[in-house]
């Protein structure tokens, strides 16, 4: 039996579209979320597209400095407050 890794590079608000829900195993999203208006509606996406006992590994900056240029904007962090 093979491994089958499929790399998908899309709108993460998008992703039910892109991929069966319930079909991933992994997903990785690293320093996204801050750069969305609606980071809940992109880890809402997130958790239905992965298969039950599906991983996420998920990072955010915290402790960085803000950043972002052009279209790309830095929106928060995560905090007890935001």
């Amino acid at each position: 039996m093979g491994n089958n890794i499929l790399f998908l590079c899309c709108s993460i608000y998008d992703l039910p579209s892109s991929i069966k829900v319930g079909s991933a195993d992994y997903i990785f999203c690293c320093d996204v979320l801050e750069h969305l208006e609606d980071p809940n509606r992109a880890i809402e996406n997130i958790y239905i597209t992965l298969k039950r006992g599906g991983r996420v590994f998920l990072s955010v900056p915290f402790g960085y400095r803000e950043h972002g240029s052009g279209n790309v904007k830095d929106y928060f962090r995560f905090t007890r407050e935001g």
